[in-house]
């Protein structure tokens, strides 16, 4: 673990919240289910992604490296159950220290 990712985890766990992330195999039907810290950083402000526009409602998180959140996939943190429309690795190097997600009613 690199020192940028311990120091994410260290303080996502310390002031952020537990996120289920839930994702289904679209070619085996299976569910896998990661479980990891993330914190609200905001609503959006512009278009992360020219594919993904911005939609009433959306929010901006940071998860730890170990959610590895991937787009479709649900998303659970206090009582909201979103999708991931959006999810990009923050790397430190060649390593995965945070995810900034994109996650949307639906």
């Amino acid at each position: 673990m690199s020192r940028a990712q311990a120091t994410a985890m260290k303080l996502l766990e310390r002031y952020g919240m537990p996120v289920t992330i839930t994702a289904t195999d679209e070619a085996t039907g299976q569910t896998t289910q990661r479980e990891a810290f993330g914190a609200i950083i905001g609503t959006p402000r512009y278009a992360l992604n020219d594919a993904v526009p911005i939609e009433l409602g959306d929010e901006l998180l940071l998860v730890s490296s170990t959610g590895q959140p991937e787009q479709g996939a649900r998303i659970a943190y206090i009582d909201r159950d979103r999708v991931v429309a959006y999810s990009e690795a923050i790397h430190d190097g060649s390593t995965v220290a945070v995810w900034r997600v994109l996650a949307r009613r639906g």
